[in-house]
């Protein structure tokens, strides 16, 4: 392993730099001192893998923003109790289906009524 990956793991294993800042070093150190050429090094930035993680992250941010997490949580509940008699009671029936689809639907309303606005 070369000495520059060594700083740049150290810094990440350590935070002395905010995280944001140490993604973007080898996107702005490499060129500047020649290591690597701009398109190399900012190929690696345009993999797809990268930008699935980014929308998973963006999205989980929503969730947390709009604190869709709670509300998920709340109809979860509200479903179990209308279907079994006890909270932590496991019902087999299939009408406890509901207690998955509903929040899902919470979700994707909430989502597509944040992004229309």
């Amino acid at each position: 392993m070369e000495v520059r990956w060594i700083i740049i793991l150290t810094w990440w294993i350590t935070e002395a730099l905010p995280m944001p800042v140490v993604a973007l070093v080898p996107l702005v150190l490499l060129p500047l001192l020649k290591i690597s050429n701009i398109e190399e090094v900012s190929k690696s930035y345009s993999n797809p893998v990268v930008f699935l993680f980014m929308g998973g992250f963006m999205i989980g941010l929503a969730i947390e923003k709009w604190k869709l997490h709670k509300r998920i949580h709340k109809i979860k509940g509200y479903a179990q109790s209308w279907f079994c008699d006890e909270p932590d009671q496991h019902h087999p029936d299939h009408t406890l289906q509901l207690v998955h689809i509903a929040p899902c639907h919470e979700v994707t309303t909430s989502l597509y009524k944040s992004i229309i606005r």
